[in-house]
C-alpha cells in the first residue's frame, strides 16, 4: 500500500501524459486497494480521441427497480469516482487531468479477491 509521508498517487491536479497512462494508473490502484471499476460518460473531440472520461466504483450508485420482481443488485451506493479531462486550450502536451476525485467507498475494500 501506501507509505506515510509519500505523495498520493491518484489525487486532484494530477496530469497524465496519456489517457493510457491514466487508465492504468487508475486501474492499478483500485486492484491494490480491492475494488473494481467501470468507465461511464465519455465525450469525444472532432477527432474521436477523449476529452472527457469518468471512472467509478462498479458499486457506484443505487439501483431503482422498475418492476417488482426479488433481485439483486451491484449498485451499494458507493461514491467513489474520478473525472478525468484533457483540456482544449493551454495544453500543448495534451496531458489528461483529474478534475475531481470522491475518494470514498459504501462497502468493504478486499484486495485479496480482485
Amino acid at each position: 500500500m501506501q507509505q506515510e509521508n509519500s505523495e498520493p498517487v491518484l489525487y486532484q491536479g494530477k496530469a497524465f501524459t496519456t489517457w493510457k497512462q491514466a487508465f492504468e494508473t487508475i486501474e492499478s490502484q483500485a486492484k491494490q486497494q480491492g475494488f473494481n471499476i467501470i468507465y461511464s460518460r465519455v465525450e469525444k473531440k472532432s477527432d474521436r480521441t477523449f476529452r472527457r472520461r469518468i471512472a467509478q466504483c462498479k458499486h457506484y450508485g443505487n439501483y431503482v427497480t422498475k418492476s417488482n420482481k426479488e433481485t439483486t443488485t451491484k449498485h451499494l451506493g458507493c461514491a467513489w469516482h474520478i473525472n478525468l479531462l484533457e483540456l482544449t486550450s493551454k495544453n500543448p502536451f495534451k496531458y489528461v487531468y483529474i478534475t475531481t476525485l470522491h475518494d470514498i467507498h459504501s462497502h468493504n475494500l478486499n484486495p485479496n479477491i480482485i
